[in-house]
């Protein structure tokens, strides 16, 4: 019976809070609490053990690994990607290591409206240089210049939008294979949505 149950267990399951659901009250309660971890990150696990279904070799990678190293995405799971590029705000709300942070209004803490919603043709061309500028002392740099660019062009597939084809075009004669072959994914998936 265990070996039935260890075949069927997920490749990787929510863990439990490290914390009382009512240790960030006042500012996030309890019951948001409960909603954001046994709902959306339950749902989160639930759709990469999903995605990762077809992938066994990927299995054992822990999630920090998979988005930081993982270099070509399968194509199955590009869709599900949506236009996400980097990171979770509401992972900032829930983390145990902000409970103790209190609100600023200190610049050095506020999003950089260029940053809020960056262009994806932008992210999908950053050059080095620009990277290392924009995300210095940024948990951005964990995904790496290739990572975020590979994002970025996955998003513009997945974003429908034709304003993206030529450049898509180009980008699919890039030098590094992963972005020159995640273009070509969203120029078909883009001209297929016609």
């Amino acid at each position: 019976m265990a070996q039935v149950l260890e075949e069927v267990k997920m490749a990787h399951e929510l863990p439990p809070l490290p914390y009382a659901y009512t240790a960030l009250e006042p500012t996030i309660d309890e019951k948001t609490m409960h909603l954001h971890h046994d709902m959306h990150h339950a749902a989160y696990v639930k759709n990469l053990n999903a995605a990762l279904d077809k992938h066994p070799e990927l299995h054992s990678k822990k999630v920090e690994d998979l988005v930081r190293d993982l270099n070509a995405i399968p194509e199955d799971i590009r869709s599900g990607m949506g236009r996400h590029i980097f990171g979770c705000d509401i992972c900032q709300d829930v983390c145990p290591w902000n409970r103790k942070a209190s609100a600023t209004t200190a610049a050095e803490f506020q999003a950089r409206p260029e940053l809020v919603n960056p262009a994806l043709d932008w992210l999908a061309e950053i050059s080095p240089e620009e990277f290392r500028s924009t995300f210095k002392n940024s948990p951005v740099r964990r995904a790496k210049r290739a990572g975020l660019r590979r994002n970025a062009v996955i998003a513009m597939g997945n974003s429908g939008n034709k304003k993206f084809l030529s450049q898509l075009e180009s980008l699919a004669a890039d030098e590094d294979e992963v972005i020159a072959e995640s273009a070509a994914w969203a120029i078909r998936k883009i001209s297929s949505a016609d």
